[in-house]
């Protein structure tokens, strides 16, 4: 509501400045973008009143305002469509962890279940050598899932009319192999995590709850770092799933990336994938990886 003060007409006349009072409640979010209507044309008629004081003045306009300022857009096309489009990026990620869980926990946890674990712990294999075979299994099921996930938004984002809709955005070749060679080594990773989950689950059911926690943090990481308000920092690419991410964001705008930054993000999930391809074999190898209750 707009409320006009009593002695607006007085004060106008001698020269002064009328109040008007914008009075609303700031905690209704649905009347926001009402409210900053209501502000902008206040300040645009208080400027074009201001001017119009000037001219009968005998004063250039120009005088108060000193400083012209000027607004220029560096962004180009791809990096604009990137911030709306931003889901790709995150979609990428999410897969790498979907695309290998059914099958990492049926080759853990479901094979305790059914009793098919204890015949392959019984063969000439080490424990090692049977965590390998079925990291490398799960991680082609997971790359599949990848190549198929980012297929569909290449596919979509190049025959689907966004420029019409005033989304100016490209994924082409490029950007799709970007895309793969930055979720590589997320790709190494994820399945043997996935793996050491399933063995830790003494049933099917378990083992998904505890997966469960694994998704909450790789979903919860690209929103956090989408509503960063501050540039970031150099060592996030060190950090698990920030710093694919942030590749990620960089391949979509087009920005250079550079072998040393791909390098930093890699190591960490490379090391981990290791670890816990180890701490499977270890697990394994216990008497105890084969009781389900």
């Amino acid at each position: 509501m707009l409320e006009i003060d009593p002695k607006f007409e007085a004060d106008v006349a001698a020269g002064k400045a009328g109040t008007v009072r914008l009075v609303y409640d700031h905690s209704r979010d649905r009347a926001r973008a009402a409210i900053d209507q209501a502000e902008s044309v206040l300040r645009a008629y208080s400027r074009q009143w201001g001017t119009q004081r000037l001219v009968l003045r005998g004063i250039v306009p120009e005088v108060a305002r000193p400083l012209n300022v000027e607004n220029v857009d560096l962004a180009t096309p791809q990096q604009s469509g990137s911030l709306i489009l931003f889901l790709v990026a995150y979609y990428g990620l999410f897969a790498s962890v979907m695309g290998g869980m059914a099958s990492a926990l049926d080759a853990t946890a479901g094979e305790r279940e059914r009793g098919s674990l204890e015949p392959l712990l019984a063969t000439p294999l080490s424990p090692l050598q049977l965590m390998l075979g079925k990291w490398l299994a799960v991680t082609v099921f997971d790359v599949l899932v990848v190549l198929l996930t980012l297929s569909g938004f290449y596919l979509t984002l190049n025959f689907a009319p966004l420029p019409a809709i005033g989304i100016p955005f490209l994924f082409g070749p490029i950007e799709l192999g970007r895309f793969v060679l930055i979720l590589a080594p997320l790709n190494a990773l994820l399945p043997a995590i996935l793996l050491y989950v399933g063995l830790r689950g003494r049933s099917l059911r378990e083992a998904q709850a505890n997966i469960s926690v694994l998704l909450f943090i790789v979903s919860m990481l690209p929103v956090l770092q989408l509503f960063l308000q501050q540039k970031e920092p150099a060592w996030i690419l060190w950090v698990l799933i920030s710093g694919q991410y942030t590749l990620l964001s960089r391949a979509l705008r087009g920005d250079a990336i550079a072998a040393i930054d791909w390098v930093q993000s890699a190591a960490a999930p490379l090391a981990l994938t290791v670890l816990a391809l180890l701490a499977a074999a270890r697990l394994v190898s216990r008497e105890s990886v084969l009781a389900s209750r």
